[in-house]
């Protein structure tokens, strides 16, 4: 056996006034020894010293063999945060779709190399308290608001699954403020920089990613909804376009109407197997799926290469479509179907904008 206690030390008996049997452990929910202390006066002065013998020699053996009395009591699994991480992960591929997998398996990886870098590999899960979380946070104190926000709330969400499946009892993140969100820093796209935009693309072959650009611009989709369309969901009798429910950031089914423009594009690939993802790799039909950082770097390319403001992402095609619909009359609650936002007033802001502009047109006031 052992000599050297780290994680008790071992029972005894003490004689007073209160006879006892104590022995100290580590409590792992504040990293601290403490006394545990069992009374026996209820049993007979005669059989006493007896019967604490046994028990001290039945505890010693338990203690040896990782008995924690701390642990019993708040039925809790003794597995380390990396092993717990991991079940997680398995848990998500399992449960969720895949674009939430690839975010979740970002924020995990940062959590074990933040243990890592801490050299806390083996920290048990309830050993992970508030000081740890509020160390964690800062680490990605100099991220946008908007990021630092979903680290938090990733977090929380994470520890939310911990708890419930008792690998702890507290979540550090519960009460952590996030951050106020900023303004996005995205402008509306006119109309001499977008045709600079679709000559330089129909100029150097790019016809088909002009063509992914025009989903996010005359359709209201968002790039990584777009990558998920398929054949199938072209509906070339009635000239419409489902996105389904599943693909949909909302997740909602929405139906679309097709611009001329884009139908005859779509109409070379109508003999193609239902399967077949519309924008796959360089933009042309294909079995593989991207996700919005494949369209990202090719619209950093393109930004490069036309030397426009960085203000002016493949997003903000988006937010100048809904603009120009709002500006030509199209009620805001059609719109808002359209762009899948989930709610009117987020709509709204764009109409906003809008009239703050018209405004200063008559705004000839004098002091």
């Amino acid at each position: 056996m052992p000599t050297t206690f780290i994680d008790f030390k071992p029972a005894q008996i003490a004689k007073g006034k209160c006879f006892y049997v104590y022995y100290y452990v580590l409590n792992p929910f504040t990293n601290k020894m403490e006394r545990v202390r069992i009374k026996l006066n209820h049993i007979p002065k005669k059989e006493q010293t007896r019967y604490a013998q046994c028990l001290v020699h039945e505890l010693n053996i338990k203690l040896y063999n990782g008995y924690n009395p701390f642990l019993e009591k708040k039925d809790t699994k003794c597995v380390t945060l990396i092993e717990a991480v991991n079940l997680f992960m398995q848990w998500a591929n399992k449960n969720t779709r895949p674009d939430t997998v690839r975010s979740y398996n970002s924020y995990c990886t940062y959590l074990i190399n933040f243990l890592n870098d801490n050299k806390s590999q083996s920290l048990f899960v309830f050993h992970f308290i508030e000081e740890h979380a509020k160390k964690l946070i800062h680490s990605v104190e100099h991220l946008k608001n908007a990021t630092y926000n979903n680290y938090i709330k990733f977090y929380r969400t994470l520890w939310n699954w911990l708890v419930s499946n008792k690998f702890t009892i507290n979540n550090p993140f519960t009460d952590m403020k996030v951050k106020r969100k900023e303004e996005k820093l995205r402008e509306i796209i006119p109309a001499f920089v977008r045709n600079e935009i679709k000559e330089y693309l129909l100029d150097s072959g790019q016809k088909s990613f002009y063509f992914f650009c025009q989903f996010t611009f005359k359709m209201l989709i968002r790039p990584a909804e777009t990558f998920k369309l398929k054949i199938k969901d072209i509906d070339y009798n009635n000239k419409l376009l489902l996105l389904r429910a599943d693909d949909a950031k909302d997740h909602d089914n929405r139906t679309y109407a097709i611009p001329d423009e884009i139908f005859d594009y779509l109409l070379q690939y109508k003999e193609l197997p239902g399967k077949t993802y519309i924008f796959s790799t360089d933009y042309k039909p294909g079995i593989n799926l991207h996700d919005s950082r494949y369209s990202g770097r090719t619209w950093s390319l393109l930004r490069k290469a036309l030397k426009f403001s960085d203000r002016f992402t493949l997003y903000s095609l988006k937010d100048t479509g809904i603009t120009e619909l709002l500006n030509s009359g199209v009620p805001a609650r059609i719109v808002q179907q359209l762009a899948g936002h989930s709610s009117i007033e987020m709509t709204e802001k764009y109409a906003h904008k809008m009239r703050a502009k018209e405004i200063l047109q008559y705004n000839n006031l004098t002091f």
